[in-house]
């Protein structure tokens, strides 16, 4: 997967605000709201992705490992990747990326 691959993937996307965690603002995408089996697939490559190139962090003491692109932070639950349906993102204020290509 390239970075130009995720790029795109990225900004076609509608990320929706998760209204109920007011405490912890983020975004979402849904694998089973995208339109086509290609997004489907780029979807669990971006997931692949983050875990393989992500940094590891501690959030209410659960590991969760998070990649850092462009003033945001991903991330998923860490389910699966089979099982896994979300994809999180925050704006960070890490100034470094986590960006291995």
């Amino acid at each position: 997967m390239t970075l130009e691959t995720i790029q795109k993937f990225i900004s076609s996307q509608q990320w929706i605000f998760a209204k109920t965690m007011p405490q912890n603002p983020h975004w979402y995408v849904c694998k089973d709201k995208l339109p086509s089996t290609e997004d489907k697939q780029i979807f669990e490559l971006f997931v692949q992705y983050i875990r393989d190139n992500g940094i590891a962090e501690l959030y209410q003491g659960k590991k969760y490992i998070c990649w850092y692109h462009e003033g945001y932070k991903y991330w998923t639950m860490g389910a699966p990747l089979e099982n896994t349906i979300i994809i999180n993102r925050a704006y960070s204020t890490q100034a470094e990326t986590s960006d291995n290509i």
